[in-house]
């Protein structure tokens, strides 16, 4: 129970501390989030639409500061989800490569959006043998904002919503989907 106590705590320590805090935002700056989305494709094959939760993950963010309030990146997301090819159930990525702008429009809230490059991949730990090692490219579009609930000094810890479109050629046509995600972040500037 006292466990219980100290967790709670620090959550209640933390929204004070932000308060304070002063972000040292210049320069490089990393990112990564988990969460979870609702996923939703459109299958060669398939007459009706995928919709489903997944997890969301990796989502990973590089990026340079070029004003005191917007940063150029390179957004990495990735959903993951099942599908049967090569004969047996695996996971793959709903991924991309993005390059984006992030805007600051308060000292916590922040937006972004991007274009870039749509992966449809295969999960590296879910590769048996040469055969399963397939990727399929196409285009990617995302739209994000989050609010850095806790800042300090060069180190932050977000909620982030995310909107991620793909469209990429795959056996048997087109797969589309757009995934929306609930993310958990943090940053290091």
């Amino acid at each position: 129970m006292k466990y219980v106590f100290l967790f709670l705590a620090c959550f209640a320590i933390l929204p004070a501390k932000s308060q304070s805090a002063q972000v040292n935002r210049h320069r490089f700056n990393f990112g990564v989030a988990a969460g979870a989305g609702y996923l939703i494709q459109q299958i060669p094959g398939e007459t009706a639409p995928r919709k489903k939760i997944e997890p969301s993950f990796p989502n990973i963010q590089l990026g340079w500061m070029v004003s005191p309030k917007l940063s150029v990146t390179v957004l990495l997301p990735g959903t993951l989800y099942k599908n049967t090819w090569n004969g047996r159930p695996r996971d793959r990525g709903f991924e991309g490569i993005v390059p984006s702008v992030q805007y600051w429009v308060t000292d916590k809230w922040w937006i972004g959006g991007g274009v870039g490059v749509g992966l449809d991949a295969p999960a590296f730990y879910d590769i048996k043998n040469e055969d399963e090692r397939v990727f399929h490219f196409g285009y990617s579009g995302v739209l994000t904002s989050g609010y850095e609930f806790w800042q300090s000094g060069r180190f932050t810890m977000d909620a982030r919503f995310r909107m991620h479109y793909n469209n990429v050629p795959v056996p048997g046509g087109r797969q589309s989907g757009l995934s929306a995600n609930a993310l958990l972040g943090v940053s290091w500037w």
